[in-house]
């Protein structure tokens, strides 16, 4: 594990130098090792696939690579934990923002919209994806005309997750609801749509 471990901050030291393709054949060498030391479905070979993610989303420009391991990942998680576990919400909440990367707000909603519920559920409203995930659908349902199901869904969340925080003031928030939340909020007013 150790092995493993140090080739992936070499990757990580080739991105930061900007060695991106010496870092992508890092990446694939440790994900098939680790595939094949501790399995697919282990969280360290799913660490190790989403770190080969963010190299193709961030540096390579290779978005269809990046989801077609973000789909990947969802399909082991489904198989290994079934489709209502965390890690497989989560895992199809990431592959739709992959998608509202790349504009495919039809796909966020598709993927998005059945599990919304689930998500907020098995995580809480105040961790960490729920807020993402709120960001993404609201994004997709926002650039696809439906304004008042977005804002809708941005107040809620931000309602949810101030009022968890506010009764658990010593716990530090995963993310600033409010700077995140508002934001969209404000340029979704802007633009007119009340």
């Amino acid at each position: 594990p150790e092995t493993l471990s140090t080739l992936n901050s070499l990757g990580g030291a080739l991105v930061g130098t900007g060695e991106f393709e010496e870092a992508e054949k890092i990446y694939l060498e440790i994900i098939e090792a680790s595939r094949e030391r501790f399995g697919e479905a282990h969280a360290e070979t799913l660490r190790y696939m989403f770190n080969l993610v963010a190299l193709y989303f961030d540096e390579l420009d290779r978005k269809e690579d990046a989801l077609k391991i973000l789909g990947e990942t969802l399909e082991i998680r489904r198989r290994h934990f079934g489709a209502d576990h965390a890690d497989t919400l989560v895992a199809q909440s990431e592959l739709a923002r992959g998608y509202g990367v790349i504009g495919d707000y039809e796909k966020v909603i598709e993927l998005l919209e059945p599990i919304f519920a689930r998500l907020a559920l098995v995580n809480n409203s105040a961790h960490n994806e729920t807020p993402q995930a709120a960001l993404s659908l609201a994004a997709a349902w926002r650039e696809t005309g439906r304004f008042k199901d977005a804002e809708t869904l941005l107040l809620g969340t931000l309602a949810q997750v101030d009022a968890i925080y506010a009764a658990h003031p010593n716990v530090k928030r995963p993310v600033n609801p409010g700077r995140v939340i508002a934001g969209p909020i404000r340029l979704y007013k802007k633009s007119g749509n009340q």
